[in-house]
């Protein structure tokens, strides 16, 4: 049985792992919890965020996860970022990074593939790609960036999204909360 990327079960998966039969919200996030290489790291981490965005710590069927969210003032973008970990299983980041991607194309339905790169936080190689993406069964199309903060084997998985056509103005509040990001004693 393949095991399903918890990172992107917050935004996404409604329809479980490829090759498997359909499952609810809450069996994929249940299966996640379970999963011995997630929930690992660090969990005390600061950013620095923008006037008005709201931080909550919290555990989702057992998926421990932050919230970033600001209420939207600019239309119906509805930015919402998530942050997860997961051990990285020997696999260096871009290796990771690929993965994720795969799993990704194979787990959660239509994904468009946009654009990726690089910024250097800490001296940390942090990956990050752009995509888009429609849910099954939602009319809401959402315009993704997934970064990857990898600190001694294990990824900060950091999703951050928006609806169609937010993108263009909310990937530079999301870089600069990404590159506030410190792990806390």
């Amino acid at each position: 049985m393949r095991k399903c990327c918890f990172w992107a079960i917050i935004f996404s998966v409604v329809q479980g792992c490829a090759n498997q039969t359909p499952k609810t919200v809450n069996e994929v996030l249940n299966e996640a919890s379970k999963n011995k290489n997630v929930n690992v790291g660090n969990l005390h981490y600061t950013f620095q965020l923008p006037q008005g965005w709201l931080r909550l710590d919290t555990a989702i069927q057992g998926l421990k996860v932050t919230l970033i969210s600001q209420p939207d003032t600019t239309g119906n973008l509805n930015p919402l970022m998530n942050v997860t970990t997961e051990l990285m299983q020997n696999q260096n980041a871009e290796d990771y990074v690929l993965h994720v991607k795969n799993q990704m194309k194979k787990s959660t339905g239509p994904v468009e593939m946009i654009n990726d790169g690089y910024i250097t936080l800490s001296g940390y190689k942090v990956l990050w790609f752009t995509y888009k993406y429609n849910r099954p069964g939602s009319a809401v199309a959402r315009e993704m960036v997934y970064y990857s903060i990898p600190v001694n084997g294990i990824s900060y998985n950091i999703t951050a999204g928006v609806n169609a056509g937010g993108m263009v103005n909310y990937k530079t509040v999301f870089d600069k909360i990404v590159e506030s990001f410190k792990l806390s004693k």
